[in-house]
């Protein structure tokens, strides 16, 4: 695999060994039962993402710092590029969202071709990123990495098990009026999920009701 020079990806970024590009300080983390499928979005923020995990409310909201990642690697004649954004806080759970677009070409992607990384409309899920196999095959897509509050990582990738049934559907993707100083994101962007999480020893957990509103796409410099 020829690698083109690259900026870090989600999971590198989740690995620590580098340095993700922003975070902003918004306003913990927020469980809570019983909502019945409705969210009280209006009370969350500017960002925020909301999932019910096994029947168990799951809310990232204003308590917490939305950051974005961004990767670019080369796979022979293909261009992959990453985008994500995710949610943490000074403890307990984290989130973190890639959606990985595939070019004919291995130039930077330009602002048009950016725009189509999380653009409205189904999203499948894909395999992960930088998994270390030259041989591996890139599926584009969506894949999902949730921590749980105690620290265990829990993922949604065809490259973990079956997501046949996973829906990921981006409703709205509108241009910033203006760039956030402390967040290079060019989008705000919203959507739904819905999905199976795997654990590495083979345990599985249902994601259902997810959405999410969040600034995206960072820009390549």
């Amino acid at each position: 695999m020829n690698n083109a020079p690259q900026t870090p990806t989600a999971s590198q970024c989740r690995a620590g060994s580098c340095y993700r590009p922003a975070m902003i300080n918004l306003l913990i983390f927020l469980a809570c039962t019983g909502s019945g499928g409705a969210w009280d979005t209006g009370a969350m923020g500017e960002t925020w993402l909301a999932m019910r995990i096994d029947g168990e409310d799951t809310v990232f909201d204003s308590a917490y710092s939305q950051g974005v990642g961004a990767g670019i690697e080369n796979w022979g004649d293909v261009r992959v590029v990453s985008q994500s954004f995710g949610f943490v806080g000074l403890s307990g759970p984290s989130i973190d969202v890639e959606s990985v677009v595939h070019f004919a070409d291995l130039d930077y992607p330009d602002d048009d071709q950016l725009a189509t990384v999380f653009a409205v409309g189904a999203h499948p899920f894909g395999t992960l990123t930088n998994n270390g196999d030259d041989d591996a095959v890139e599926v584009e897509g969506v894949n999902i990495h949730f921590f749980d509050g105690d620290g265990a990582e829990w993922i949604a990738s065809v490259t973990m098990g079956d997501e046949s049934g996973a829906t990921f559907t981006v409703t709205s993707h509108q241009p910033l009026d203006e760039l956030d100083p402390t967040l290079p994101a060019l989008y705000l962007t919203q959507g739904t999920f819905s999905c199976t999480l795997f654990a590495e020893d083979g345990r599985t957990r249902m994601i259902e009701d997810g959405q999410f509103r969040a600034k995206t796409t960072v820009q390549y410099f």
